[in-house]
């Protein structure tokens, strides 16, 4: 199978940024060791947690309170920042009362940041490609282009 070097996609995803990157945070269900570990020593804090009845327990909604937390500290990360969402994910969850990483993405738009958004073209949400359509602050960038450069044999 396909396999995706950490190192790889952090190198990818700051594209030289990496002197300029404020807060660097990986959140996910069942993080793998040595994912967690190299992403640990490229800078990353890392939380991972345990998938309940195979589904994500609440980790949708800790990423969703880090961007929020990060786009509110206005002394800490004056704008414009850039937020880097790897997510296709475009429900709204609004049903739910619950934050999304649509709105998530409106707010740090609203907040004067930059949006880019990084997922697979079959993941991808149609609502990422509107907002960025109608927001030149905002672009979509599809990891199938990069499908080589990312995987776990590359070295980069």
């Amino acid at each position: 199978g396909f396999s995706i070097g950490i190192g790889n996609l952090i190198r990818l995803l700051e594209d030289g940024r990496e002197s300029r990157c404020a807060n660097r945070e990986m959140i996910g269900s069942e993080i793998d060791g040595r994912t967690a570990t190299r992403a640990g020593t490229m800078g990353y804090n890392v939380r991972s947690y345990l998938r309940l009845h195979r589904k994500e327990s609440l980790v949708d909604d800790k990423m969703h309170a880090q961007i929020l937390l990060a786009i509110a500290d206005r002394d800490r990360y004056p704008a414009p920042q850039t937020l880097i969402l790897v997510t296709g994910d475009g429900n709204d969850n609004s049903g739910h009362g619950n934050t999304s990483f649509p709105k998530c993405a409106q707010l740090a738009l609203s907040s004067s940041w930059h949006v880019e958004v990084w997922s697979w073209k079959q993941s991808l949400s149609a609502v990422y490609t509107e907002m960025a359509r109608r927001n030149p602050h905002m672009t979509v960038r599809l990891l199938d282009a990069h499908i080589i450069e990312l995987h776990d044999s590359a070295l980069l």
